[in-house]
């Protein structure tokens, strides 16, 4: 997305390695006009030519968008999921890409939620974190998941759609304890949703990555919240991490991000290098070469 003065938020599309681009929404057909459409994030399917390419996005309390013809038009892909809901994160199953899943809980101006003071986290307690399931390319919906999770991120592993990985985010388990909040740190579900458990125990647990080609291998950045909202430091230590056996163990891979940043927003791993790890900060984006 793109941020634009008299917008909330432009969706644009490059053709030439991002030398130039052109506007996708919304001020294109199937976006209602009128409304105060604020873009998250973009699900790609890997099927398909450039000209009939398959694309979703999330657009807040819109819910799911859908085009089939990479972009010249869209419409509203969200049976299922409640009118109004906030919707801000997707992603599908590159091995199955019909089945996708999208995600509320974490939604403000900025894309990102955090609770400043007690009383705001109380209040919004029980009242987000939810996950649906799509198995027909997002035309129907189902709930997989529910409850009061300040969830941040989503993985889906690349050939298996029942596996999937959520990061919950909060300031420390003093404040999520007395707000009646989930732990912050990654859960995972290896039956598409049925069962979860807590694979990574960080506080402010913001972004996922899965690496394609080596699917037990995840990768979570934590940020860094204040000192005074936990008095658990070993539960909380901002960095990247990585773990070899789809959770069971950790360590951290920061580097030479440790002394720098303290706010990681987005992870990724090229489609066409692996290798490659790529890191969103509020300071810029960064690129790591990973190692085992």
């Amino acid at each position: 997305t793109a941020r634009h003065p008299s917008l909330d938020a432009m969706l644009v599309k490059s053709t030439d390695g991002g030398r130039s681009y052109t506007i996708l929404g919304p001020q294109v057909n199937g976006f209602p006009e009128g409304e105060s459409i604020r873009f998250t994030q973009l699900g790609l399917d890997p099927r398909g030519t450039p000209s009939k390419r398959r694309l979703y996005v999330t657009a807040g309390g819109l819910g799911v968008f859908k085009t089939d013809d990479a972009g010249l038009s869209w419409r509203r892909s969200s049976q299922g999921i409640p009118d109004g809901e906030e919707i801000v994160h997707l992603a599908l199953c590159p091995g199955q890409p019909d089945v996708l899943y999208a995600a509320s809980g974490s939604a403000k101006p900025d894309g990102f939620r955090y609770f400043r003071h007690l009383s705001e986290a109380k209040v919004a307690g029980g009242r987000f974190g939810r996950l649906y399931r799509s198995d027909d390319q997002g035309k129907s919906w189902r709930r997989v998941f529910e409850g009061p999770a300040n969830i941040h991120d989503l993985a889906v592993h690349p050939r298996n759609p029942d596996i999937v990985y959520l990061a919950v985010a909060n300031l420390g388990e003093p404040v999520a304890k007395e707000a009646g909040l989930l732990k912050g740190g990654v859960y995972g579900t290896m039956d598409g949703g049925k069962t979860w458990s807590r694979v990574f125990h960080q506080s402010a647990t913001t972004a996922l990555a899965i690496r394609p080609d080596r699917p037990d291998q995840l990768f979570a950045a934590v940020r860094e919240i204040q000192a005074r909202h936990t008095n658990h430091p070993e539960a909380h230590r901002p960095g990247i991490y990585q773990s070899l056996d789809a959770g069971e163990n950790w360590r951290e891979v920061s580097g030479e991000l440790k002394n720098q940043i303290t706010t990681y927003r987005l992870l990724g791993i090229s489609p066409h290098d692996p290798e490659v790890l790529y890191v969103g900060t509020t300071g810029g984006f960064w690129r790591k070469r990973i190692t085992e």
